[in-house]
């Protein structure tokens, strides 16, 4: 018995691949040949096709959940009321095409592919200030198609005075060019748990809303999520 990976194609448009293609790439049950994590990557995207977004049809939207993480506030400017900070926004998503039968691939189940090969949620934040550069890390696909990509950053956000040492923080994420109907941003969370001690702030009443909203231009909606905080000046 052999391992098939074989991609279910929702349009004519995208990739197409044989039976026949994939089965002369990946080894039987009894051979002696072994598929390991660097074998496995290199057929999960042999005729894969980055362009083309895992959505299996037209109607059903992929369901994208966004993980707002805060590991450290650098600085904060009360001059322009701008929050530096440290942390990532994961990212996790299924991609119908990158799954594979654990037992017929040496019982690996999950791989690191590089993301020039695979498609990546195009999200941004809106309203940043200032971003730092984001190094070039890796996605972890699990064998039923379960996509994470943590890429760290640094950025700063806008804040607004709430009272005497108070600031309320927000960052707007969402896709730069997908609407609602492709892309549901579903399940997302706020986390601090990671943050380094600060003798100077402390981040407390962190907040995610789904904002949902339609433009004059367009019938389709648009979606967004809100990650706020009050940061907390300590003299």
């Amino acid at each position: 018995m052999s391992l098939i990976f074989l991609p279910i194609i929702a349009c004519s448009e995208c990739q197409e691949a044989t039976k026949d293609q994939f089965l002369n790439k990946i080894p039987t049950a009894n051979s002696q040949e072994a598929i390991g994590d660097q074998a496995l990557n290199q057929i999960l995207t042999a005729s894969y096709r980055k362009e083309s977004i895992p959505q299996k049809t037209l109607e059903e939207p992929i369901p994208l959940s966004l993980n707002f993480v805060l590991t450290r506030i650098v600085d904060f400017d009360d001059d322009d009321l701008v929050v530096s900070m440290n942390g990532w926004i994961g990212q996790t998503w299924t991609d119908f095409r990158l799954t594979w039968d654990p037992a017929f691939a040496n019982n690996v189940k999950s791989v690191r592919v590089s993301t020039d090969k695979i498609w990546i949620p195009d999200v941004v934040i809106y309203n940043e200030v200032r971003s730092g550069h984001l190094p070039d890390i890796k996605a972890v696909v699990m064998n039923n198609g379960t996509c994470l990509y943590i890429p760290p950053t640094s950025f700063s956000l806008p804040c607004v005075p709430v009272e005497r040492g108070k600031f309320n923080c927000s960052a707007e994420v969402g896709s730069w060019t997908y609407d609602g109907d492709t892309i549901d941003l579903a399940n997302n969370s706020f986390e601090n748990l990671y943050m380094s001690e600060n003798p100077k702030y402390a981040v407390s009443n962190t907040n995610v809303i789904k904002r949902v909203t339609y433009y004059p231009c367009c019938p389709e909606p648009y979606q967004s999520v809100g990650f706020s905080f009050i940061l907390n000046v300590k003299k």
